[in-house]
């Protein structure tokens, strides 16, 4: 039993698979991992777009004329697809290996039963070994309330609503800094 289908959990679960283990996957929020999915990839995607506008400003020392502007809806509906593509492809890859994928908040009811929520009622299953690969989450300060329009964390921000004039990036991981250098 893996509790999380993020790059660790689907990882996990492909090895124990291919060793012939029955594995059973458990994800709340998306196979392939919320923060992979909606912070890693669209950030990579919208550094890529930065470096291709900053490509075309440089142009003419090439003796070119060419000029770019930023379509926010373009750039919304690329990143979308690539984390629709992955996001299949991690599911494909799972199901191909006899994974088998619940969708549902787990908790323990034992150190070997597994209480899922699935949101149409309560599974019960049983694990010899049970691996937990819950992932992470934006951490919020309690001075900085999410308002989705000023206050943005990064799930909301790949890209943001508006490009703003002036950004102020709270953190310095490597999502923070991935951001700052957008």
């Amino acid at each position: 039993m893996i509790i999380g289908g993020g790059p660790a959990g689907n990882t996990c679960a492909t090895v124990a698979a291919t060793l012939g283990a029955e594995v059973t996957l458990v994800e709340r929020d998306v196979i392939g991992g919320a923060a992979h999915l909606w912070d890693c990839i669209p950030s990579k995607a919208l550094i890529a777009t930065g470096g291709e506008l900053s490509e075309l400003q440089r142009s003419h020392l090439m003796g070119l004329q060419a000029s770019g502007t930023l379509d926010i809806d373009a750039l919304r509906e690329r990143v979308q697809s690539i984390e629709t593509r992955l996001h299949a492809s991690i599911k494909q890859l799972l199901v191909s290996q006899g994974v088998r994928l619940i969708s549902g908040t787990a908790r323990f009811k034992g150190p070997h039963e597994i209480v899922v929520d699935t949101g149409t009622g309560l599974q019960e299953l049983d694990a010899d070994i049970v691996l937990v690969a819950t992932g992470s989450r934006p951490r919020i300060p309690d001075w900085a309330p999410v308002d989705g329009e000023h206050v943005l964390t990064t799930r909301q921000a790949y890209p943001p609503p508006v490009i703003p004039e002036h950004i102020v990036v709270v953190g310095s991981g490597v999502t923070g800094v991935e951001f700052t250098h957008m």
